[in-house]
Protein backbone atom coordinates (compact mmCIF):
# COMPACT_ATOMS: atom_id res chain seq x y z
CA UNK A 1 0.00 0.00 0.00
CA UNK A 2 1.22 3.30 -1.05
CA UNK A 3 1.14 6.29 1.40
CA UNK A 4 -0.36 9.32 -0.98
CA UNK A 5 -1.00 9.03 -4.67
CA UNK A 6 -1.54 12.61 -6.59
CA UNK A 7 -2.72 14.05 -9.50
CA UNK A 8 -2.25 17.74 -9.79
CA UNK A 9 -3.55 19.52 -13.31
CA UNK A 10 -4.39 16.48 -15.38
CA UNK A 11 -3.26 13.14 -15.48
CA UNK A 12 -4.70 9.75 -15.01
CA UNK A 13 -4.66 6.18 -12.88
CA UNK A 14 -4.33 3.35 -15.39
CA UNK A 15 -4.33 0.77 -12.74
CA UNK A 16 -6.29 -0.68 -9.52
CA UNK A 17 -4.57 1.71 -6.41
CA UNK A 18 -4.65 0.81 -2.91
CA UNK A 19 -3.24 3.94 -0.53
CA UNK A 20 -3.57 5.78 2.34
CA UNK A 21 -4.56 9.21 0.57
CA UNK A 22 -6.08 9.87 -3.28
CA UNK A 23 -6.09 13.45 -4.32
CA UNK A 24 -7.02 14.69 -7.70
CA UNK A 25 -5.95 18.56 -7.54
CA UNK A 26 -7.24 19.71 -11.02
CA UNK A 27 -9.05 16.92 -13.84
CA UNK A 28 -7.79 12.95 -13.13
CA UNK A 29 -9.23 9.67 -14.34
CA UNK A 30 -9.57 6.37 -12.65
CA UNK A 31 -9.61 3.07 -14.70
CA UNK A 32 -9.14 0.65 -12.00
CA UNK A 33 -10.38 0.65 -8.54
CA UNK A 34 -9.47 2.53 -5.51
CA UNK A 35 -8.75 1.38 -1.99
CA UNK A 36 -8.20 4.05 0.11
CA UNK A 37 -8.63 5.76 3.82
CA UNK A 38 -9.19 9.36 2.30
CA UNK A 39 -10.47 10.37 -1.17
CA UNK A 40 -10.18 14.55 -1.65
CA UNK A 41 -11.15 15.76 -5.48
CA UNK A 42 -10.92 19.36 -5.98
CA UNK A 43 -12.08 19.75 -9.93
CA UNK A 44 -12.95 17.12 -11.39
CA UNK A 45 -12.58 13.22 -11.51
CA UNK A 46 -14.21 10.15 -13.90
CA UNK A 47 -14.04 7.03 -12.19
CA UNK A 48 -14.69 3.88 -13.76
CA UNK A 49 -14.57 0.99 -11.30
CA UNK A 50 -15.56 0.75 -7.64
CA UNK A 51 -14.03 3.34 -5.22
CA UNK A 52 -14.19 2.30 -1.66
CA UNK A 53 -12.63 4.56 0.64
CA UNK A 54 -12.74 5.58 4.45
CA UNK A 55 -13.68 9.24 3.66
CA UNK A 56 -14.75 10.75 0.70
CA UNK A 57 -14.32 14.76 0.02
CA UNK A 58 -14.95 16.43 -3.01
CA UNK A 59 -15.20 19.96 -4.24
CA UNK A 60 -15.99 19.92 -7.62
CA UNK A 61 -17.19 17.19 -10.01
CA UNK A 62 -17.31 13.61 -9.52
CA UNK A 63 -18.47 11.16 -12.11
CA UNK A 64 -18.30 7.26 -10.78
CA UNK A 65 -19.77 4.58 -13.77
CA UNK A 66 -19.62 2.41 -10.98
CA UNK A 67 -20.46 1.99 -7.16
CA UNK A 68 -18.55 4.16 -4.14
CA UNK A 69 -18.94 3.09 -0.47
CA UNK A 70 -17.37 5.48 2.08
CA UNK A 71 -17.90 5.67 5.84
CA UNK A 72 -18.32 9.57 5.40
CA UNK A 73 -19.26 11.43 1.62
CA UNK A 74 -19.48 14.83 1.71
CA UNK A 75 -19.46 16.76 -1.44
CA UNK A 76 -19.53 20.23 -2.37
CA UNK A 77 -20.42 20.81 -6.37
CA UNK A 78 -21.81 17.88 -8.72
CA UNK A 79 -22.23 14.29 -8.31
CA UNK A 80 -22.75 11.43 -10.82
CA UNK A 81 -23.07 8.12 -9.95
CA UNK A 82 -24.58 5.38 -12.30
CA UNK A 83 -23.63 2.39 -9.14
CA UNK A 84 -24.75 2.40 -5.24
CA UNK A 85 -23.64 5.32 -3.50
CA UNK A 86 -23.01 3.37 0.48
CA UNK A 87 -22.08 5.47 3.33
CA UNK A 88 -22.83 5.63 6.94
CA UNK A 89 -23.12 9.55 6.44
CA UNK A 90 -23.72 11.18 3.53
CA UNK A 91 -24.04 15.00 2.94
CA UNK A 92 -24.32 16.45 -0.69
CA UNK A 93 -24.62 20.21 -1.16
CA UNK A 94 -25.26 20.26 -4.85
CA UNK A 95 -24.06 22.51 -7.68
CA UNK A 96 -26.87 22.53 -10.64
CA UNK A 97 -26.54 18.77 -11.97
CA UNK A 98 -26.62 15.63 -9.99
CA UNK A 99 -27.52 12.02 -9.78
CA UNK A 100 -27.24 8.77 -8.28
CA UNK A 101 -29.08 5.65 -9.12
CA UNK A 102 -29.30 4.79 -5.68
CA UNK A 103 -28.27 5.30 -2.07
CA UNK A 104 -27.90 3.19 1.15
CA UNK A 105 -27.03 5.33 4.26
CA UNK A 106 -27.63 5.63 7.77
CA UNK A 107 -27.96 9.62 7.49
CA UNK A 108 -28.70 11.33 3.88
CA UNK A 109 -28.50 15.14 3.53
CA UNK A 110 -28.75 16.40 0.22
CA UNK A 111 -29.34 20.28 -0.32
CA UNK A 112 -28.64 22.82 -2.79
CA UNK A 113 -25.15 24.62 -2.71
CA UNK A 114 -26.00 28.41 -2.09
CA UNK A 115 -24.91 30.76 -4.36
CA UNK A 116 -23.11 33.93 -3.06
CA UNK A 117 -24.83 35.59 -6.05
CA UNK A 118 -28.15 36.11 -5.66
CA UNK A 119 -28.98 38.00 -9.13
CA UNK A 120 -27.13 35.24 -11.17
CA UNK A 121 -28.85 32.52 -9.30
CA UNK A 122 -32.43 33.78 -9.72
CA UNK A 123 -31.89 34.02 -13.27
CA UNK A 124 -30.28 30.31 -13.73
CA UNK A 125 -33.35 29.09 -11.72
CA UNK A 126 -35.28 30.16 -15.03
CA UNK A 127 -33.38 28.16 -17.38
CA UNK A 128 -32.20 25.27 -15.44
CA UNK A 129 -33.11 22.59 -13.20
CA UNK A 130 -31.65 22.51 -9.57
CA UNK A 131 -33.63 19.05 -8.66
CA UNK A 132 -31.08 16.67 -7.95
CA UNK A 133 -31.76 13.10 -9.16
CA UNK A 134 -32.00 9.85 -7.34
CA UNK A 135 -33.87 6.52 -8.43
CA UNK A 136 -33.84 5.12 -4.78
CA UNK A 137 -32.94 6.32 -1.17
CA UNK A 138 -33.07 4.14 2.04
CA UNK A 139 -31.40 5.66 5.31
CA UNK A 140 -32.12 5.60 8.80
CA UNK A 141 -32.37 9.45 8.99
CA UNK A 142 -33.09 11.42 5.31
CA UNK A 143 -33.22 14.95 4.64
CA UNK A 144 -34.39 16.52 1.02
CA UNK A 145 -34.33 19.77 -0.54
CA UNK A 146 -34.72 20.28 -4.51
CA UNK A 147 -34.47 16.52 -5.16
CA UNK A 148 -36.21 14.44 -7.81
CA UNK A 149 -36.48 10.96 -6.42
CA UNK A 150 -38.80 7.42 -7.27
CA UNK A 151 -38.42 5.88 -3.80
CA UNK A 152 -38.13 6.80 -0.38
CA UNK A 153 -37.36 4.67 2.36
CA UNK A 154 -36.52 5.78 5.47
CA UNK A 155 -37.43 5.68 9.70
CA UNK A 156 -37.57 9.73 10.55
CA UNK A 157 -37.60 11.56 6.69
CA UNK A 158 -37.60 15.25 5.86
CA UNK A 159 -38.88 16.09 2.59
CA UNK A 160 -38.18 20.00 2.31
CA UNK A 161 -38.60 22.78 -0.47
CA UNK A 162 -39.10 21.94 -4.37
CA UNK A 163 -38.80 18.04 -4.06
CA UNK A 164 -40.96 15.57 -5.53
CA UNK A 165 -41.18 12.09 -4.61
CA UNK A 166 -42.76 9.55 -6.46
CA UNK A 167 -43.19 6.86 -3.26
CA UNK A 168 -42.23 7.28 0.64
CA UNK A 169 -42.50 4.59 2.74
CA UNK A 170 -41.68 5.33 6.39
CA UNK A 171 -41.58 3.80 10.09
CA UNK A 172 -41.22 6.96 12.51
CA UNK A 173 -42.17 10.50 11.21
CA UNK A 174 -41.93 12.19 8.22
CA UNK A 175 -42.08 15.66 7.79
CA UNK A 176 -42.76 17.41 3.85
CA UNK A 177 -42.30 20.76 3.13
CA UNK A 178 -45.58 22.54 1.32
CA UNK A 179 -43.66 22.81 -2.10
CA UNK A 180 -43.21 19.70 -2.01
CA UNK A 181 -44.92 16.95 -3.89
CA UNK A 182 -45.32 13.28 -2.55
CA UNK A 183 -47.42 11.12 -5.15
CA UNK A 184 -47.77 8.13 -2.96
CA UNK A 185 -46.83 7.28 0.81
CA UNK A 186 -46.63 4.67 3.30
CA UNK A 187 -46.83 5.45 6.89
CA UNK A 188 -48.49 7.42 9.41
CA UNK A 189 -49.81 11.22 8.03
CA UNK A 190 -46.83 13.32 7.89
CA UNK A 191 -46.52 16.47 9.75
CA UNK A 192 -46.05 19.87 8.54
CA UNK A 193 -43.20 21.96 8.36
Amino acid sequence: MQNDVNISGMGVFRGDIEAETVRCSGMGKAHGAIVCRRLEVSGMFKATKPIKAEEVDIKGFVKSNSDISAERFHAKGAVSIDGLLNAGTIDIQSDRMGKIREIGAESVSIRPLGSVNRVVDNILNNFTSRQFKVDVIEANEIYLENVDVVTVRGENVVIGPNCHVRFLEYSKKAKVHDSARVIEMKGQKPSNF
